[in-house]
C-alpha cells in the first residue's frame, strides 16, 4: 500500500493510537479478571480451611 497523501499518514497514526489504546484496555482487564480469580481461589482455600473468606486477604 502506497502512502498518497499527509491524510493517509493522518490516518495510520490515529490507527496505531487506537491500536495501542486497545492493547492498553486489553490488559487492564485481563489483569483485572487475574486478580479477581485469585482472590476468589484464596477465598475458597480459606472456606476449605475453616476460615471466614476476609482473613485470606490479611
Amino acid at each position: 500500500m502506497k502512502i498518497k497523501s499527509l491524510e493517509d499518514l493522518r490516518r495510520g497514526r490515529l490507527l496505531r493510537n487506537a491500536l495501542d489504546d486497545a492493547r492498553a484496555t486489553i490488559k487492564d482487564v485481563d489483569a483485572s479478571v487475574k486478580a479477581k480469580i485469585e482472590a476468589k481461589e484464596a477465598g475458597r482455600a480459606a472456606t476449605a480451611q475453616g476460615l471466614p473468606e476476609h482473613t485470606a486477604d490479611a
